[in-house]
Order: C-alpha cells, then sequence, then structure tokens
C-alpha cells in the first residue's frame, strides 16, 4: 500500500523528523524515563534510525515514479486519488473514466478506445508496478 498511500506517508515522516529533532526534553538528568534512553542525543538518534527504513522507501518509489511512461503514472496518481474516495472493490470505474480523460489527446487511442479499457488490464498495469517497485527494492537491499 506504499504506492497508494505514499503522500500522506511522506508527509508524516517528514513531521516525525520534525518531531524527533525539535522535540524532547531540553536537559538530561543521565536517567532514562519511561521508554526513553537516559542520553537525549542517543534517544533521538535511534528514532531516526527506526524513520530510516521508511524514508528509504518512500525515496525508492518516488525513484521508480521518475522512470514510469506518462501513461502508467497517469494512471498510478489517478489510483491515488481514487484510493481516498472509492472502496477497495470500487476504484475501477471512477480510476477508467478519470484515466481516459486524462489520456485523450495524450495518446493515439480514441476516448472510445481509453474508455474501454477492461479492469483486468488495468489489474495489470497495478501488478506491473508493484513488480518493478520490488526489483527496484532488491536491488537496493529493501525489504
Amino acid at each position: 500500500m506504499w504506492l497508494l498511500y505514499i503522500d500522506g506517508r511522506e508527509e508524516g515522516l517528514a513531521n516525525a523528523y520534525s518531531d524527533i529533532l525539535m522535540g524532547g526534553r531540553t536537559e538530561s538528568d543521565g536517567m532514562p524515563h519511561g521508554s526513553d534512553v537516559g542520553n537525549i542525543t542517543c534517544s533521538k538518534g535511534l528514532k531516526l534510525v527506526e524513520k530510516d527504513s521508511e524514508f528509504r522507501w518512500i525515496r525508492l518509489i518516488r525513484d521508480v515514479e521518475k522512470e514510469l511512461p506518462e501513461w502508467l503514472l497517469v494512471y498510478l496518481q489517478i489510483r491515488r486519488l481514487h484510493c481516498i474516495y472509492s472502496s477497495r472493490k470500487g476504484w475501477y470505474k471512477p480510476v477508467l473514466v478519470d484515466y481516459a480523460e486524462a489520456m485523450k489527446g495524450k495518446t493515439e487511442k480514441s476516448y472510445g478506445e481509453l474508455i474501454a479499457i477492461s479492469r483486468d488490464t488495468m489489474s495489470d498495469w497495478w501488478l506491473k508496478l508493484v513488480n518493478d517497485l520490488s526489483i527496484a527494492a532488491a536491488i537496493r537491499g529493501l525489504k
């Protein structure tokens, strides 16, 4: 689901980084409080390390997006938009209509051909995105 919800995750990660770096106690008495490490610098470092994996995934997705052909990037952006407003099963028709509108004039296909794209075809596009991302993640050593 990283592919669909990356914008929210990216914003959340930026906020988390800011909270970690700017937040926290200003004085240390050398004693742990709650689940925190007693050393403020060490505590912040550990929290940043925990966020590093998320940061690497976000960066990977953004890098993969740069390599996508226009038609697939348009599809991904529209899927993201509709994942917020549509149920898991109800994504196809709104995505199809918006995709046909967005690609009208950008391709040799007519609006009629674009609006006739099957759910299976769009599902195959999604599998291609996931596959491309999986290969890139494996290359970078992400799990």
